[in-house]
């Protein structure tokens, strides 16, 4: 189950409240409301115990400037819409690193594009981080790592891969037990990740392990374990070359 974007307002207009409420849970299921506030002391302790990602926040309230609520969280682990009828704010809004800036009357389908938004970057960055931590994972000597296919992942060893074919936006892995698996990445992803695991980009839609080579022809085929043989692309002969002659007694 997909887990929902934990939202807090912080308005001190009941219709407004109710409004962003429609508009959020009506169009966007994958927003969860975890209550509002209508003052700075209050909006502290809600944001303290409900931890959202995202608040909204109105920023002329019955008490106080709302700026005050962001000074108390220097570090916020929250992104900020503000939500105000006073355009002279922005600037200082922006000093916040503000995700954005409604003004009122608020436009339903800004609002709604403005999470879009949010969501795609929440996503970038989730698969960045995914990435770096395998590609970490990876070059701290292992043995293997987890290959997604299909709807699961499936642990691989390095030494059990013979050749990675590029098919479309997807890897197919020739392993030495004789399966075929298809991940759901591109093969440069791939090569990326497992270029310090002595593999050999040997075109474009080829990348094969070092370790299953059992012979080669006149510097241009590759003749691999399984007895597959792949054609090195002109630009990658040199690389070829070179490994032969560090390999080469």
């Amino acid at each position: 189950m997909k887990k929902k974007v934990k939202v807090v307002i912080i308005e001190d207009d009941l219709d407004t409240v109710k409004y962003l409420e429609k508009i959020l849970t009506k169009e966007n299921n994958d927003v969860s409301i975890e209550g509002f506030s209508c003052s700075i002391a209050d909006a502290i302790d809600l944001i303290n115990k409900t931890q959202p990602e995202i608040v909204l926040m109105d920023i002329v309230l019955k008490d106080g400037n709302a700026f005050a609520i962001l000074d108390a969280f220097p570090n916020p682990s929250f992104e900020v819409i503000f939500i105000s009828a006073h355009g002279e704010f922005i600037e200082k809004a922006l000093e916040y690193y503000a995700l954005n800036f409604l003004t009122k009357p608020i436009n339903a389908n800004r609002l709604l594009a403005i999470f879009k938004k949010y969501n795609t970057l929440k996503q970038r960055m989730f698969e960045f981080y995914k990435y770096e931590m395998l590609k970490e994972m990876i070059h701290e000597n292992g043995k293997k790592f987890l290959l997604h296919v299909g709807n699961k992942h499936i642990a691989v060893n390095f030494a059990d891969i013979i050749r990675c074919v590029a098919d479309g936006n997807y890897t197919l892995f020739y392993l030495s037990d004789k399966r075929n698996l298809v991940a759901s990445k591109s093969l440069g992803y791939y090569s990326d990740l497992l270029e310090k695991k002595n593999f050999f980009r040997a075109s474009r839609f080829d990348l094969i392990n070092l370790n299953h080579i059992t012979s080669i022809y006149k510097k241009e085929t590759i003749v691999l374990s399984n007895n597959d043989k792949v054609n090195i692309s002109t630009r990658n002969k040199s690389k070829l070359v070179h490994m032969i002659n560090e390999l080469s007694l």
